[in-house]
C-alpha cells in the first residue's frame, strides 16, 4: 500500500476508487473494499481509497467525535487489507464548501476512476450534493462506472461506525467486536498512578490514552489482552473513577496482568484489546469488600480462559 496526499503531484492513467472516513474499518468497509478488489483483478486496475486527515463531521459539524480508529490505526487496518494507494485529503472548512462538480474535475485528473463505489449511505461533497444518485444520472460523468452497495448485514444488524460506537459506549463490547472483524482495540502510554493496586494486592498499570479523540468504553470490568512488543498478556481491566478509593471524579484505565511476570511496563507503549465486559463499576463499602471482588474477578476470568 502507498500513501499519498491528495495535493501532491500524483497522477493515475486510471484506477477503481471510493472515499470516506472510513472509521473503524469495520466489515461494511471490509466488504466494500472485497467487492472492489474483484474488479480489480479482473480489469488490472490499481484501487484508490480517498480518506481525511480530520474526520469530516469534526469540521462540518463543528463538534468533538469520538473515534473508533485514529490514523495511525486505520491506515494500519486498511493497509492489512492491502489497497494500492490510499489518498489523503486535508479536510478543512474551505474544502468542505468545495463545489461537489469542482471536487470531482480535480479527482478525475488525478486519478481518472473507471469504476467509483459510493457507500448506499454516502454523501459527500458541499450540502452532501455527492451520490450515488447524483453521479449515475449525471451525464457529463457518463465515462465513469458508479457502482453501490446494499447494506451489509451481520447478525440481523446493519453495521455501521455509528451503531458500533453505541455498543462500545454501552460496554457491549463482544457484539461490537464480532460487527468490527477484530477487536477494539486502545493505545497507551503506562505511566505512574498512586500504587493503590499493589497495595491491596492486585498490582496495575495505568494508562494515558495516545489518542484523546477515541472512544473509551463504558466504565467497568472487562477482559482484556495488554500487548507489547508483540507479546500478548491475559490481563483485567477497569475503566472509571474508582469510587471506593477515590474521591475524585477523574477517569482511570487501569490494568492487571493476571499471570504476573517479570516485565518493564513503565514509560512503554501498550496496546489494549479487549474482549468482553464483566461488569459495571461499583461503589464498595470498604476496601476489603473491592478486594474480594476482584478476586472473584479474577477466578472467573481464569475459568472462562481455561474453557
Amino acid at each position: 500500500m502507498k500513501k499519498i496526499s491528495f495535493d501532491d503531484h500524483t497522477i493515475l492513467d486510471s484506477c477503481i476508487l471510493t472515499i470516506g472516513n472510513f472509521d473503524g474499518v469495520h466489515l461494511g468497509h471490509i466488504h466494500l473494499i472485497q467487492e472492489m478488489k474483484k474488479i480489480s483483478i479482473k480489469n488490472e486496475l490499481p484501487i484508490v481509497l480517498l480518506t481525511f486527515k480530520q474526520h469530516t463531521n469534526e469540521i462540518v459539524s463543528n463538534k468533538k467525535l469520538n473515534l473508533l480508529t485514529p490514523p495511525e490505526l486505520k491506515f494500519k487496518k486498511l493497509s492489512d487489507l492491502k489497497i494500492d494507494f490510499i489518498s489523503l485529503i486535508n479536510f478543512n472548512e474551505k474544502f468542505s464548501k468545495m463545489d461537489i462538480d469542482l471536487f470531482m474535475k480535480l479527482i478525475i485528473q488525478k486519478y481518472n476512476p473507471k469504476y467509483f463505489f459510493i457507500g448506499y449511505d454516502n454523501k459527500f461533497g458541499y450540502k452532501r450534493k455527492g451520490s450515488y444518485e447524483y453521479f449515475s444520472k449525471n451525464i457529463i460523468y457518463n465515462k465513469i462506472t458508479f457502482k453501490t452497495l446494499n447494506p451489509f448485514i451481520f447478525n440481523n444488524k446493519e453495521v455501521k461506525s455509528s451503531l458500533i460506537k453505541d455498543k462500545i459506549a454501552a460496554g457491549d463490547i463482544r457484539e461490537a467486536n464480532k460487527l468490527l472483524g477484530y477487536k477494539y482495540k486502545i493505545i497507551g502510554n503506562v505511566v505512574k498512578g498512586r500504587g493503590i493496586g499493589r497495595k491491596i494486592g492486585f498490582p496495575t498499570v495505568n494508562i494515558d490514552l495516545k489518542y484523546k479523540k477515541q472512544l473509551i468504553p463504558s466504565n467497568g470490568v472487562y477482559s482484556v489482552n495488554l500487548k507489547l512488543d508483540k507479546k500478548s498478556y491475559f490481563s483485567i481491566c477497569n475503566i472509571g473513577i474508582r469510587p471506593t478509593v477515590s474521591n475524585n471524579s477523574i477517569l482511570s484505565i487501569e490494568v492487571h496482568i493476571l499471570d504476573l511476570q517479570d516485565i518493564v511496563l513503565y514509560k512503554k507503549e501498550v496496546e489494549v484489546d479487549f474482549i468482553d465486559k464483566i461488569r459495571n463499576e461499583i461503589k464498595f463499602n470498604s476496601v476489603e469488600e473491592l478486594k474480594k471482588q476482584i478476586f472473584n474477578d479474577i477466578n472467573f476470568l481464569k475459568k472462562e480462559r481455561n474453557g
